[in-house]
């Protein structure tokens, strides 16, 4: 019998590195985070999850910058959408005015592989209103 229960993920890209944000999404520019529970990737196909919090994490902040926009797909291009356009206010860091972080809470309810087509990737794009701000860390805190 497998175990029962509630269990809380943070997933993250550890692999992309620094995006400049610009005021449009640009479908090449994006965070991909695999969405793992510690089972196997090709068994994780239809396992359910609840999307709670995502995390950005800025470097480079200035020119007005205030707001990051972003959105999860399954799918690289940003086609298939999980979760929809979502703003959030830059927080700069209390003593680095150039570094900061947006955070937001999504709630959305998710099977992983329900709109890709094999596995448990997603993918994070996102813009700012204006300014500069460099994307450096997107994490996503799930549940199964």
């Amino acid at each position: 019998m497998g175990a029962t229960g509630k269990y809380i993920h943070c997933s993250r890209d550890i692999t992309t590195g620094a995006i400049a944000l610009a005021a449009a999404y640009n479908p090449a520019l994006y965070h991909t985070i695999e969405c793992n529970s510690g089972v196997r990737a090709d068994t994780q196909k239809n396992q359910r999850m609840h999307m709670s919090g995502v995390n950005i994490g800025l470097t480079n902040i200035g020119g007005g910058a205030v707001t990051v926009t972003f959105n999860i797909s399954a799918d690289a291009a940003g086609d298939k959408l999980i979760v929809p356009d979502t703003a959030c206010t830059i927080s700069p860091g209390l003593t680095t005015a150039t570094e900061g972080l947006a955070a937001a809470y999504v709630g959305v309810n998710y099977v992983l592989g329900e709109l890709a087509v094999t596995d448990n990737t997603v993918y994070i794009h996102a813009k700012i209103n204006g300014g500069t701000a460099n994307m450096v860390l997107s994490a996503i805190t799930w549940e199964e």
